[in-house]
């Protein structure tokens, strides 16, 4: 079995184990058209910004969905976003590396919110420290394996840089 191949299933049992659990808590129909309403705005958010090279908000949404929403249907914001706004770029190899990448996205919000706690208030003092884990992820995710280049690592702690910087602060 060669790597390409043992890579996608691992992907694909990923996939399948964050739409199952999504799919499990039998949410209700309230939480499922935030959800798709969800989907459909980083979708169009990351179509809407095309022009701008490396500005999407998608992993805004998708991390806020996560924090606001639980870790399930944050995966499913950010998969499903990254199916859908790829009917316009164009399907690929790729598309299920970004729905696992997105998905990540939400479940890391659940986490930020499990760990900092959901009432954030009115940008408390120590509001800094907690938007350094949130512009990382977002750097490490989207620079790794959203973006990947052919034969070239965009990976911040190989290229000696942060490419992702603007994608992470232009949508806020």
């Amino acid at each position: 079995m060669s790597w390409q191949l043992s890579s996608f299933a691992v992907l694909a049992v990923a996939l399948t184990a964050g739409f199952a659990w999504y799919e499990r808590a039998r949410p209700s129909a309230k939480l499922l058209a935030l959800v798709a309403t969800l989907a459909a705005l980083a979708a169009l958010g990351r179509v809407a910004f095309a022009p701008l090279p490396s500005v999407k908000p998608t992993t805004d949404i998708v991390l806020i969905a996560g924090y606001a929403l639980g870790g399930a249907p944050g995966f499913v914001v950010g998969a499903v976003g990254a199916l859908t706004s790829n009917v316009f770029f164009g399907q690929g190899p790729f598309t299920p590396w970004q729905m696992a990448g997105w998905g990540a996205v939400g479940v890391f919000g659940a986490l930020l919110a499990r760990v900092f706690g959901r009432d954030l208030g009115r940008w408390p003092p120590r509001a800094r420290w907690r938007a350094w884990p949130t512009a990382r992820s977002s750097i490490c995710t989207c620079g790794c394996s959203i973006r990947p280049t052919a034969g070239r690592s965009t990976c911040w702690w190989q290229a000696g840089a942060f490419p992702s910087t603007s994608h992470t602060l232009g949508a806020t």
